[in-house]
């Protein structure tokens, strides 16, 4: 991993669909109900907290590519949605 960079990619975890979940609205928001929401894969960077690019499958073979910034846990704030990229594959990289 680079400094201050994004690692490479890794398969979802329970948490990463966790902190999915919270930005749900966010997302639909933007792109309207996408039924299924479930996290692929993902890849992290720290900053003053920590984002996340997060690859999601929202129906069938349809994919976004979401950026997350979870801030630190003193500040109370939760995850927001940052970026949003739709049109997305399986295997378009993160």
């Amino acid at each position: 991993m680079l400094a201050g960079g994004f690692g490479q990619a890794h398969n979802a975890t329970e948490e990463v669909q966790d902190i999915i979940n919270q930005v749900r609205a966010e997302v639909e928001g933007q792109v309207g109900n996408v039924g299924e929401y479930s996290a692929v894969s993902f890849t992290s960077q720290v900053v003053a907290g920590k984002n996340y690019k997060v690859k999601v499958l929202v129906s069938g073979s349809n994919y976004i590519h979401i950026k997350v910034y979870v801030p630190l846990p003193h500040t109370g704030n939760p995850p927001s949605l940052s970026e949003l990229e739709a049109n997305k594959t399986f295997e378009d990289h993160l």
